[in-house]
C-alpha cells in the first residue's frame, strides 16, 4: 500500500518513511506490540476514510471561530482582514 518513493520537502531534504523513525519502534514495536505488515493497512485506511472529512470539519471549526470573533465579540480582525465587510 505505501507508496515506496522518496518525499523530499521542497527539494531541500528527506522526509524519512514512518517505518525508519524511532518513534516507529516505541508505538508499533513497543507500545502495540506488532509489525509493519500488520500496521500499516489498518493506518492506510484510517487516513484515506477519514483524512478527508477531518480535514473539512477544522476548516468549517476555524470559519465559525472567526465568525463567532467577528460577531459575538466584536474584533475587528476580519474588517481588516477583509476590506469590503462593514
Amino acid at each position: 500500500m505505501e507508496t515506496k518513493l522518496d518525499t523530499n520537502f521542497f527539494f531541500l531534504f528527506e522526509i524519512p518513511k514512518f517505518n525508519d523513525t524511532a518513534m516507529y519502534s516505541i508505538i508499533v514495536e513497543q507500545w502495540l506490540r506488532t509489525d509493519w505488515e500488520h500496521f500499516e493497512p489498518i493506518v492506510d485506511t484510517i487516513h484515506k476514510n477519514t483524512g478527508a472529512y477531518i480535514y473539512w470539519i477544522l476548516i468549517i471549526l476555524h470559519a465559525g471561530a472567526a465568525f463567532y470573533h467577528h460577531f459575538a465579540r466584536k474584533y475587528i480582525v476580519l474588517k481588516r482582514m477583509v476590506p469590503w465587510i462593514r
